[in-house]
């Protein structure tokens, strides 16, 4: 009996010990796999003259591929693709069609190598071999960004073609390619010595072939020449001019503006409208708006509702249902009454339905409790400015009663009142600017606020020496000079297919920190 209690006690013990002491797997395997240093390759990485159907790589540990799809890229391109897997620790390739005669060939595995335990990467590993007596060992390398915006584009593809025809891009695969990393750069090797055409391709469905709707495209003007040195490009990227003006969408709102979106910029030579849909809007006007690839128009009240009316682009239509009259009962605005006016601002009124009649008996203007005299000016369709001898370190009141303005959809304004000051001028900084470029041009400099247009000017060669911009809140600020080629007033896009690059755009780069009170001359030379 003893012997048994002895027993089970100590068998006690061992379970509580267990039970403290969990069985570990030892340290985590963080070590990337290896080629074996003993097995290698076979053939041999490098090879020349090559003559097999099959490459084995051998490894250190087991290893499996990830996304061998997206990240194994074969140059150049073969028309049957080669099976590509793993056996243990081997990485097997065995082409399905014989090689092209005395050409070099590189298989990047990009990060699709790794072991099967922890999935560590055998990174950006690359086999060259060549059917001829040499391995081709010329390089070029390309920096690619967006051309509107200057941004470093990941992911792009930079492809070398020997055929210099425009239509290549959407026929052939490349002779050599590579992808830009994050910073937007690539370097392609082991290129064969001639003559190349160079595009870059945003390839969005992966199939190496351009898509002029949906794919960002760039190319340069002269072809590469492979000899000895290696060339570095910049290429800019862009989404390609459409061949044909679209309308895109098309809409009216309940407060009766209608707009036209465009896939493109609208000359001042399209035909827009025809008469007999322009005598539906208000003023028979409608408005292209700054950017030029929307129109806006206002339709007039009496306009029946739920027709439909061809709306007339170029070559293209659309019907836009005309909706009822809003319902609403008050006409609503936005306005800057309630802040503090910068010196020379206007203070203003925007509604949002067209105004047909102001009643400036239903308007006053106080200053300090006394009433001033104002005018009211209507710059379009929709707004009002109050003009007025606005001072500093006086108090200001505005009133409009009801009725003061009523909107071709006879719909008045509530009550509105709104107190406001106009401040000094030393609450602001000042920058004064010019500019030196080599490159003659007509221009649009913006003045940027983080991502905001603070303001955009149209410029001559003669006016870039001096440039001033009042007035303006501290803060961090940028400048970008579009070089308007066309001097249409907006950046255009290229056209690959008619050898039209995008407009030129430069950003100044320098840190521009403005604090109040401050004149800031700033001296921006382009090269």
């Amino acid at each position: 009996m003893t012997r048994i209690f002895i027993i089970s006690f100590f068998a006690f013990l061992m379970m509580q010990c267990a039970q403290q002491t969990p069985i570990t797997g030892g340290e985590k395997d963080t070590q990337a796999p290896i080629i074996d240093s003993v097995k290698l390759t076979s053939p041999a990485n490098g090879s020349i003259n090559f003559t097999t159907q099959s490459i084995t790589i051998n490894f250190n540990e087991l290893v499996i591929l990830k996304n061998a799809d997206k990240q194994i890229i074969i140059t150049p391109f073969l028309e049957s693709k080669p099976d590509i897997y793993t056996k243990g620790k081997k990485v097997i390739v065995d082409f399905k069609e014989p090689l092209t005669p005395n050409t070099t060939y590189i298989i990047n595995f990009g990060d699709a190598i790794v072991d099967i335990t922890e999935g560590n990467i055998f990174r950006n590993y690359k086999y060259v071999f060549s059917t001829g007596s040499y391995i081709d060992s010329l390089e070029y390398e390309a920096f690619v960004y967006e051309a509107a915006s200057k941004k470093a584009q990941k992911d792009v593809l930079v492809m070398l073609y020997r055929d210099y025809e425009d239509s290549v891009v959407n026929k052939n695969k490349p002779s050599y390619f590579a992808k830009t990393n994050a910073a937007g750069k690539c370097k392609i090797q082991n290129i064969a010595a001639g003559e190349y055409k160079v595009v870059a391709l945003k390839d969005e469905n992966g199939n190496y072939k351009f898509d002029p709707k949906e794919e960002l495209i760039g190319y340069l003007d002269q072809k590469f020449v492979a000899s000895t040195d290696t060339i570095a490009d910049t290429i800019g990227v862009f989404l390609n001019q459409p061949k044909q003006l679209e309308i895109t969408a098309s809409s009216i709102n309940p407060n009766g503006k209608g707009t036209i979106i465009l896939n493109t910029n609208l000359h001042k030579d399209s035909i827009v409208f025809t008469d007999s849909v322009k005598a539906l809007f208000i003023d028979n006007n409608f408005y292209i708006a700054k950017t030029r690839d929307t129109i806006n128009y206002w339709i007039k009240p009496t306009v029946a509702e739920q027709n439909k009316y061809p709306m007339i682009v170029g070559n293209s239509k659309k019907f836009n249902t005309f909706l009822k009259q809003p319902t609403d009962s008050i006409l609503k605005f936005k306005s800057n009454a309630g802040t503090n006016l910068k010196p020379q601002q206007d203070l203003y009124f925007e509604f949002l339905q067209p105004i047909e009649k102001v009643n400036e008996n239903q308007i006053t203007l106080l200053q300090d409790s006394t009433p001033i005299e104002f005018e009211v000016i209507q710059t379009n369709l929709t707004k009002l400015v109050i003009a007025a001898d606005f001072k500093p370190d006086f108090q200001y009141a505005i009133t409009l009663l009801p009725n003061a303005v009523t909107s071709y959809y006879n719909i008045s304004n509530d009550t509105i009142s709104a107190t406001f000051e106009k401040n000094e001028a030393n609450k602001y900084g000042n920058i004064l600017l010019s500019i030196s470029t080599s490159e003659p041009s007509n221009y649009i400099l913006i003045l940027m606020k983080g991502e905001n247009s603070v303001k955009t000017l149209q410029l001559t060669p003669n006016q870039l020496g001096k440039i001033e911009f009042q007035n303006l809140e501290n803060g961090q600020y940028a400048f970008k000079l579009i070089y308007d080629s066309n001097n249409n007033g907006i950046w255009d896009t290229g056209d690959y297919y008619q050898h039209i690059q995008p407009e030129r755009v430069e950003y100044y780069n320098e840190e521009i920190d403005l604090k109040k009170g401050w004149d800031m001359d700033i001296k921006w030379i382009i090269k």
